[in-house]
């Protein structure tokens, strides 16, 4: 039985042509997608806190950095290098991060404790939890 090679190349550019617009498809869907993200009744309840170590690193990091998590999850690290890191060490999973060039990782409240300069064992804690909820949650008194 002989194959066409034209017809079998054309229906490779067709299941292609179809993957890419599924892609972009899905892609636009994603941007427009805002995360839902419960708000809590108050600033100084356990929900806040809670809703806090709830959000998705996917959600978290585009709003304090600007960087967004490719696939493969891994950033070059905010905190070490200078900017001159050549290759991603810094892998965010669920809703925490690790790098495993520094060493540094944890929760939402250890990222931003590090990117803004606040401890987060000390007084100044509700400091960075008002920051955090001013930035993701929006959450007003």
């Amino acid at each position: 039985m002989a194959i066409d090679a034209q017809a079998h190349a054309n229906g490779i550019a067709a299941d292609w042509h179809a993957r890419q617009t599924w892609l972009q498809a899905r892609a636009a869907e994603r941007k427009q997608a805002r995360p839902t993200i419960p708000a809590p009744a108050s600033r100084a309840s356990d929900a806040l806190h809670q809703a806090l170590l709830e959000v998705k690193c996917d959600d978290w990091l585009p709003a304090l950095t600007g960087v967004e998590i490719p696939r493969s999850r891994m950033v070059r690290c905010p905190f070490h290098g200078g900017g001159q890191e050549r290759t991603p060490s810094c892998r965010f999973y669920d809703t925490s991060f690790y790098c495993f060039g520094c060493g540094r990782g944890g929760d939402i409240y250890c990222f931003a404790g590090e990117l803004w300069g606040i401890p987060t064992r000390s007084r100044t804690f509700p400091e960075l939890r008002e920051r955090l909820v001013d930035q993701l949650l929006g959450v007003t008194a």
